[in-house]
């Protein structure tokens, strides 16, 4: 029974939705749906006007440990002096990095060759797979991501899913914020469709449905 907004604006009204572990969901709808917020919410980045938002056993969703979120203009959340650096960040910061594992996601996302590169000096494509290395780092049991395919070529937007799709393979929910319907139709087994602030479809999709 989650309402959200800004200021005494609602963008979500009263809101139900549970996102399981190994769930791959596309989250769509139009422009001012309350996506967004939606997705804010979810990261425990922001607080309800009602209602109530947990995770797991019932506490608040902790952001960057329970939940990471790619926002949907990476420069938002770009802040140090290298690539190396912006995706060393979070785990460093919770005591888990792992040289071999960071050095395994620079390669993953095509980072190795701007690792010493300024993030704001990047391109708009570069910059949001950094923020989707530094997101993908923390190893969150929820990932969601607003709109990741903005700027990426094909080739990087395979590599991109199917560092997702190993993700949830192990575990790591997804929320995929998406106009890509392509992308929802190739990864997601469960679509959500948002409109005026409210959920008014949730669908699982069964493997063979894919192929219809």
């Amino acid at each position: 029974h989650v309402s959200a907004g800004y200021g005494k604006v609602r963008v979500l009204e009263d809101l139900d939705l549970t996102i399981y572990p190994n769930d791959f969901v596309a989250l769509v709808g139009d422009n001012g749906a309350g996506k967004s917020t939606l997705a804010l919410l979810a990261s425990g980045l922001m607080r309800p006007m009602s209602g109530k938002v947990t995770f797991g056993s019932g506490r608040r969703p902790r952001p960057g440990q329970d939940v990471a979120l790619l926002f949907q203009n990476p420069i938002e959340q770009l802040f140090t002096d290298s690539v190396d650096e912006e995706v060393a960040y979070g785990p460093r910061n919770f005591g888990r990095l792992d040289p071999q594992e960071h050095d395994s996601l620079l390669q993953q996302f095509d980072l190795q060759a701007l690792r010493l590169r300024p993030p704001l000096a990047l391109s708009t494509g570069q910059q949001q797979r950094t923020a989707m290395a530094s997101c993908a780092a923390l190893r969150p049991h929820l990932l969601i991501l607003d709109e990741p395919t903005q700027g990426q070529d094909w080739r990087h937007l395979e590599y991109l899913m199917a560092h997702l799709t190993l993700m949830n393979s192990k575990g790591t929910a997804i929320l995929l914020i998406t106009h890509d319907y392509k992308l929802v139709h190739r990864c997601a087994r469960r679509i959500i469709h948002l409109r005026d602030g409210r959920i008014r479809a949730d669908q699982r999709i069964q493997l063979g449905e894919r192929n219809r």
